[in-house]
């Protein structure tokens, strides 16, 4: 896939889209007029990925972190994540009994499509497996949010949705599908901004803890595949460690839960609770410091 984005001006050359084959299909691809009537696939991608653009411009309420949007990375994450997260709807748009057009699985089958184009889109940047892996993740699971509320438990659906989400800030997926719902034109009345507001609520309520929030994290366990024996870690982070400090970012899977400088665990593997995380080696424990 040609380079269509600049992320230092934050600007999308249009005109090249019609160059890249897979998105030129989403011409001919009708959507469900319930939901779409701003046209086919390609009318309503073009307006996820200008409202992507205004939100890194002007900001918006889900990064808090601003200056995010002043990195080249996150930005360029973003953007192509709106760009191609209907990608898959081509291949498997068709028309139902009911009349209506269903494009089911089409996030899986946008995967499918996505991962060759980003892996020649990055192919001389010494991150392109991070980026691909994040942005296959935001296309991945970009349906999700609008739906933990439509079944029981809704902390456990966020909790698994944030386990699934690696190497991606919950905040961004909840942006990505934002910019989806602004760019779906329908008369129905789905309230969808307020119940993305409402996942939000959840996720910090019971996943983890915003991005600055004072804490202190404790080394609680070692588990069998620490190569370091009980007690002996060479940088002296062993069980009963202690560290308090601003949370650089909310615990995200893939990545390091960083507090300051010089503490950052090994890359999460999976979050238990607000309150608990795994690495490969280890868990932690993390708490709110006593005043």
């Amino acid at each position: 896939m040609i380079k269509i984005y600049d992320p230092k001006t934050n600007t999308l050359d249009w005109k090249l889209l019609d160059q890249i084959p897979e998105i030129v299909a989403l011409k001919n691809t009708p959507q469900n007029q319930k939901y779409h009537k701003e046209g086919n696939a390609f009318i309503h991608t073009c307006l996820v990925t200008q409202n992507m653009l205004d939100c890194i411009e002007l900001g918006h309420p889900f990064i808090e972190k601003q200056h995010m949007f002043e990195d080249d990375d996150f930005k360029e994450m973003l953007v192509l994540s709106a760009l191609l997260h209907d990608i898959g709807k081509p291949t498997v748009t068709n028309l139902g009994e009911d009349g209506l057009y269903h494009c089911r699985n089409h996030a899986e089958e946008g995967i499918r499509i996505a991962d060759p184009m980003l892996r020649e889109y990055f192919k001389d940047d010494k991150m392109k497996d991070f980026k691909v892996l994040a942005i296959c993740n935001m296309i991945r699971y970009h349906m999700r949010p609008l739906y933990i509320f439509n079944k029981a438990n809704p902390a456990n659906r966020i909790l698994s949705l944030a386990n699934d989400l690696k190497y991606v800030l919950m905040d961004a997926l909840l942006l990505l599908k934002y910019c989806d719902c602004k760019g779906s034109l329908t008369d129905e009345d789905t309230r969808w901004c307020e119940t993305l507001y409402k996942v939000r609520e959840l996720y910090y309520n019971t996943v983890t803890y915003k991005a600055g929030e004072e804490i202190t994290i404790e080394k609680i366990s070692d588990n069998t595949t620490c190569e370091y024996e009980s007690g002996n870690h060479p940088n002296g982070i062993n069980v009963g460690y202690r560290r308090s400090g601003k949370l650089q970012y909310p615990v995200t899977v893939g990545t390091r839960c960083t507090i300051g400088f010089p503490f950052s665990s090994s890359p999460v593997t999976k979050i238990i609770d607000k309150c608990t995380f795994e690495t490969k080696n280890s868990v932690y424990k993390i708490f709110k410091p006593e005043k």
